[in-house]
C-alpha cells in the first residue's frame, strides 16, 4: 500500500487486488456495454437487421442476448491475456465500466426519446 498525505489527511491507496482475468473482463463489460447500445439502436433502426436477428433464433431479443454474450466472453478472453489490462488498478478499471454503463443507458434513452 502507498500512502499519500493530501493536506492533513492520509490517503492509503491499495496496490490493484484484481486479478488478471477480472481486470481483462473489466474492459470487456465496458466495451460490451457500448455494444449493446448501438446493437440496440440499429436493430432499431434497421428494419432488415430486426427480422435476421428475430429469425435467426425465434426473437429479436434472444439473439441479441446471444451476440452480447459471445462478444463479453471472447473479449473478456482475449483481454486477460493482455498484462498492460493486468497492470492497470481496480481503481483505474471502474471509471471505463461506469462511462460504459452511462453511455449505455443514456444512450437507449436517448433514442427511444427521440425516435
Amino acid at each position: 500500500m502507498t500512502t499519500t498525505e493530501s493536506g492533513r489527511l492520509h490517503i492509503r491507496r491499495a496496490e490493484t487486488t484484481l486479478s488478471r482475468t477480472a481486470a481483462g473482463f473489466s474492459i470487456a463489460a465496458a466495451v460490451t456495454l457500448v455494444i449493446n447500445a448501438i446493437l440496440t439502436i440499429v436493430k432499431d433502426a434497421w428494419e432488415p437487421l430486426h427480422d435476421f436477428m428475430q429469425k435467426l433464433m425465434g426473437h429479436h431479443w434472444t439473439t441479441h442476448g446471444a451476440v452480447i454474450l459471445a462478444v463479453f466472453f471472447v473479449l473478456g478472453w482475449s483481454l486477460s491475456k493482455n498484462d498492460t489490462i493486468a497492470r492497470l488498478s481496480d481503481a483505474t478499471l471502474i471509471g471505463p465500466v461506469a462511462a460504459g454503463a452511462l453511455i449505455n443507458g443514456a444512450a437507449i434513452a436517448l433514442w427511444f426519446m427521440l425516435f
